[in-house]
């Protein structure tokens, strides 16, 4: 009985223990474009889930932008940055498949930056590239 009890506690933690944790993620962005636009900040894995993406927008007032992500999924994600300098939230490309507007990129030069969510906040810096422009 007292086995019974323990296994029956342990399954009961295990359950309280298993609800989706979240985290936080504070995103340092430079050699951004102050031009009053938004950059449209996006957590998760585009190419394998897009319905699961997280994110947010930040006014690119200044050539360094800071945008604090809450309640994100926790475990390994990508990061995506983009300058929507035209306003219509989505990253336009040229004929040559260029993007048009801004894209961040990380320190290491990845064009899919990626980091690990857990109950800590999490920091990442980004850099803008204008390849366009």
């Amino acid at each position: 009985m007292k086995k019974l009890m323990t296994t029956l506690i342990f399954i009961a933690l295990a359950i309280i223990g298993a609800k989706a944790q979240t985290g936080e993620l504070l995103v340092t962005i430079t050699d951004v474009k102050p031009d009053g636009t938004f950059l449209l900040i996006g957590v998760g894995d585009y190419m394998k889930a897009p319905e699961s993406m997280q994110g947010s927008q930040v006014l690119a007032d200044s050539s360094t932008v800071v945008c604090h992500l809450k309640n994100l999924t926790a475990g390994e994600q990508k990061v995506y940055v983009f300058q929507d300098q035209n306003g219509n939230y989505q990253l336009d490309f040229s004929s040559d498949g260029k993007p048009l507007e801004g894209v961040g990129r990380s320190e290491n030069n990845s064009w899919e930056p990626s980091v690990i969510i857990d109950n800590t906040v999490q920091k990442i810096n980004i850099r803008m590239v204008y390849l366009t422009q």
